[in-house]
C-alpha cells in the first residue's frame, strides 16, 4: 500500500495506513466541532469596521479551487470590493518584503482603482487601510482584508496594531479552514486507498477460494495455495509438506525458493512431533528450537516468526527471509501437513494478517479434505464399478456354462468373456490322462497379438517344469503382476522368467488351474500387455472364479457322458433281458425238439444283437465245427451264408 502524504507534510506507513485515517478522522471531527470560518470572519470584519470607526469591511479570499471569495460588511458592495482586492492582491510585498499595512488617505487621487472608476464610485470610500493575509505554510498573499472611511482618515499607531491583529486572526481562521478541507480531502483519499486494497485483498482471497474449490487432489491444492495465496497474504516463499503415508512430513510443492534450496527443504528443517498418518486424525504439534525464544508454539497453533534471527534459527535454508509464517493445515482434527510462507522483509504481523494468513490455511486444510474425500469417494466408485463388471463377467459365465453341454465350446467362451474387459489374451489347455492338450488361445486384438502366451512353455532352467506344468502340478493359481527385474539381471530363475516375459511384450500373467472335485482338469491362462494395468490380488480371485466355473463346465460335461453311457448300457441290458425272458419262453413251447430249440435260439439273437447269427457245435472227434442253422432277415442272405459256412467248415484251432 502506497504511503499517504498530506499536504503539509504527514507521512504514514503503507501497513498503518488504517489506524492513520482513523487519528486523521478524528481530528477532522474536532476540527468540524468548531465554529463555521464564515461566521468567524463575518464577526471579525464587524469588530474590525466598529474598533476603527470605519464605515464598512472586506474580506477577500483564494480558495482551494483557485477562486476568489469575498465576504463584506453590510452595505459594502461585494463586486466592487474583489475589484479593489484584486488590485491590492497583485500589488502584495514579493516573498522577502517587508509585509506592511497599506493606507490610502484618499481613494480618489490613488492610482488603485484609477482603471475602475464605477467601482471606485460603488465602493463609496474616501480612504482605505488594507493589507495582505498570509498563511504559515505558504509563501504568497492568501488574501486582503481592508476597512473603508467614508470621510478622510489618518490612522494612528495603535489603530495599526489592533487593525494588525484582526489580519492575523482572519488568516490564522483560513488557514485553520484550508487546514481542515486538506485534511478532509486526505481522509477521503487515505480512505479510498483503505477501500481500494480490502477489495484487491479481498478479490484475491476470493480467487484463492474459487481456485481451491475447483482443486480435486492433494498436488492441485499445494499449486493453487501457493500461486494464489502467495498473493493474496504479500508473501514472497511459500512450501507445502503434506503427511505421507508412513507419518512422516514430505514437500509436496515449493514457490520462490532455488533448487538447492528445495532439496534442503524436501524434509521439513523444524521438528514435529506427534504427526500422525494421513487418517490418524491427531493435530500436527510443530516445535520451533529454543533459540527462537518466545515463538514457540502450541500443538495445532500457528508460528509467527518475525524477526530475521528466529527465521535463520528455525529454517537455515531460508535465512534470507526477514519473516516466516509456519501453518498447520488439520481440519477437524485431521492432519494433513503443513504450510510455511515467507515474507522478504521484517514485520509485525497484525491482527487483520494473522487473521488473512491463518483463514488461508484454514482453507488450504478445508481442500485438502474436500480432495481426500472425493479421492475415497472415486476409488469406491472405480471399486464398485469393477465390482459390478467382475460380477457381470461371472454372471455371463455362469449363464454360457448352463447353457451348453460342450464343454470344449464353453470353456473357450468363458475365456472369450474375459477378453477386453479382464485380459488382453487368454489360452485354455486341458489335461487328462497325463496329455496336456492346447484348445484355444484367444486375443482382443489378434493382428497385434503380443506372443506371450508362449511364456507358458517357459522353462527357467532347462529339465526344470514349465509353468504350466508347474501349475498342473500343483493345482495352486501363479500369477505375475509386473516383471520388476531388473533386464540385464539373469542369476535366478525370476530374474530369466521376467526377462522373458519383457521379450514377449507381457505385462502381468495369471494361471489358475481347472479343478473340480479335486480332479486337476486343465489350466485356464489370463494374459495382459505391458501397456495395461497389472493383475492385482481382486483379479486374481475374478479369474479363480471363472476358472472355477469353466471346471465346472468340464465336469458337467463328463458327468454328463458318463450318465448317457450308463444309461445305454442299462437300456442294452434291459434288451438283452428281453431276448432271454422270450427265448426261454420259446424254448420251453419247442419241447424236447432241438433242432427248433436251436433255431429259436439263433433267430433270437440275431435279432437282439445282430442281422446274422450262426449256429456251429463241435463234432465228436472234437477236430471242425459242424453247421447246426443260420438265420438271416434277408432269405437270400441266408442262403448264401448257410452254403458258404458247409463249403468250408470251420476246423478247431483255425
Amino acid at each position: 500500500m502506497r504511503p499517504c502524504r498530506g499536504e503539509w507534510g504527514m507521512k504514514v506507513p503503507g501497513k498503518n495506513v488504517g489506524a492513520a485515517v482513523d487519528r486523521m478522522s478524528r481530528a477532522l471531527e474536532r476540527l468540524s466541532a468548531a465554529p463555521p470560518v464564515v461566521a468567524v470572519l463575518e464577526e471579525l470584519l464587524c469588530q474590525a469596521s466598529a474598533t476603527l470607526g470605519a464605515s464598512g469591511a472586506f474580506l477577500c479570499w483564494w480558495g482551494g479551487t483557485g477562486d476568489l471569495s469575498t465576504l463584506t460588511t453590510h452595505g459594502v458592495d461585494s463586486e466592487a470590493s474583489a475589484l479593489c482586492a484584486q488590485q491590492l492582491l497583485a500589488q502584495a510585498p514579493a516573498p522577502g518584503e517587508p509585509r506592511l499595512p497599506r493606507v490610502v488617505e484618499d481613494v480618489s487621487q490613488d492610482a488603485l482603482l484609477a482603471s475602475e472608476p464605477d467601482a471606485l464610485r460603488r465602493l463609496g470610500a474616501t480612504a482605505l487601510l488594507s493589507q495582505p493575509l498570509y498563511f504559515a505554510s505558504g509563501l504568497g498573499a492568501a488574501g486582503v482584508l481592508g476597512v473603508l472611511f467614508r470621510e478622510a482618515w489618518r490612522p494612528r499607531e495603535e489603530d495599526l496594531r489592533r487593525f494588525g491583529l484582526s489580519v492575523k486572526l482572519a488568516a490564522l481562521a483560513l488557514e485553520r479552514e484550508r487546514m481542515a478541507e486538506t485534511l478532509r480531502q486526505s481522509v477521503l483519499s487515505a480512505r479510498a486507498e483503505v477501500e481500494e486494497s480490502e477489495v484487491l485483498r479481498l478479490c484475491r482471497f476470493q480467487a484463492v477460494t474459487e481456485a481451491l474449490g475447483r482443486a480435486l487432489s492433494g498436488d492441485e491444492v499445494a499449486r493453487v495455495v501457493l500461486e494464489q495465496g502467495l498473493p493474496a497474504v504479500g508473501a514472497a516463499v511459500g512450501l507445502v509438506h503434506l503427511v505421507a503415508p508412513d507419518g512422516t512430513l514430505a514437500l509436496k510443492a515449493a514457490l520462490g525458493v532455488t533448487n538447492a534450496q528445495r532439496e534442503a527443504l524436501r524434509a521439513p528443517p523444524w521438528r514435529s512431533s506427534g504427526v500422525p498418518s494421513h487418517d490418524a486424525g491427531a493435530p500436527v504439534r510443530l516445535e520451533t528450537p529454543a533459540a527462537a525464544g518466545d515463538v514457540l508454539p502450541v500443538p495445532g497453533a500457528p508460528v509467527w516468526l518475525e524477526t530475521p534471527a528466529a527465521v535463520r534459527d528455525v529454517v537455515p535454508a531460508l535465512g534470507a527471509l526477514r519473516a516466516l509464517v509456519l501453518l498447520p493445515l488439520h481440519v477437524e482434527g485431521r492432519t494433513f501437513g503443513t504450510l510455511c510462507l515467507g515474507f522478504p522483509e521484517a514485520r509485525r504481523f497484525s491482527a487483520l494478517e494473522r487473521a488473512s494468513i491463518t483463514g488461508l490455511g484454514h482453507e488450504c486444510g478445508q481442500a485438502l479434505e474436500r480432495a481426500r474425500l472425493y479421492a475415497r469417494e472415486r476409488t469406491a466408485r472405480l471399486q464398485a464399478e469393477a465390482a459390478g463388471q467382475r460380477l457381470r463377467l461371472l454372471a455371463d459365465a455362469s449363464a454360457l456354462v448352463s447353457a451348453s453341454l460342450d464343454w470344449e465350446e464353453t470353456v473357450a467362451g468363458v475365456a472369450r468373456l474375459a477378453l477386453g474387459h479382464f485380459a488382453d489374451g487368454c489360452a485354455v489347455d486341458s489335461y487328462e490322462d497325463g496329455v496336456v492338450r492346447r484348445l484355444a488361445v484367444l486375443y482382443e486384438n489378434p493382428q497385434s497379438a503380443p506372443r506371450g502366451l508362449e511364456l507358458l512353455r517357459f522353462a527357467p532352467q532347462e529339465g526344470s517344469p514349465t509353468l504350466l506344468a508347474e501349475v498342473l502340478a500343483s493345482g495352486r493359481p501363479w500369477m505375475m503382476a509386473r516383471p520388476t527385474a531388473e533386464p540385464g539381471d539373469t542369476r535366478t530363475a525370476a530374474a530369466r522368467l521376467y526377462a522373458a516375459a519383457r521379450e514377449l511384450g507381457v505385462g502381468s500373467l495369471i494361471l489358475t488351474p481347472l479343478v473340480a472335485r479335486q480332479r486337476t482338469l486343465g489350466v485356464l491362462t489370463f494374459m495382459r500387455s505391458a501397456t495395461s494395468a497389472p493383475f492385482d490380488i481382486p483379479d486374481l480371485s475374478l479369474a479363480e472364479e471363472l476358472a472355477g466355473r469353466a471346471a465346472l463346465a468340464i465336469d458337467n460335461a463328463d458327468l454328463f457322458r458318463k450318465a448317457r453311457a450308463a444309461e445305454e448300457e442299462s437300456r442294452r441290458g434291459a434288451a438283452r433281458l428281453h431276448v432271454l425272458v422270450q427265448v426261454s419262453h420259446l424254448i420251453a413251447e419247442a419241447g424236447l425238439d432241438l433242432s427248433m430249440v436251436l433255431e429259436v435260439l439263433v433267430r433270437k439273437v440275431s435279432e437282439a444283437l445282430g442281422d446274422a447269427c450262426v449256429l456251429q457245435l463241435l463234432s465228436e472227434d472234437k477236430t471242425r465245427l459242424e453247421l447246426v442253422t443260420v438265420h438271416h432277415p434277408n432269405a437270400e442272405a441266408r442262403a448264401v451264408l448257410d452254403a458258404s459256412m458247409r463249403r468250408c467248415p470251420g476246423r478247431v484251432g483255425e
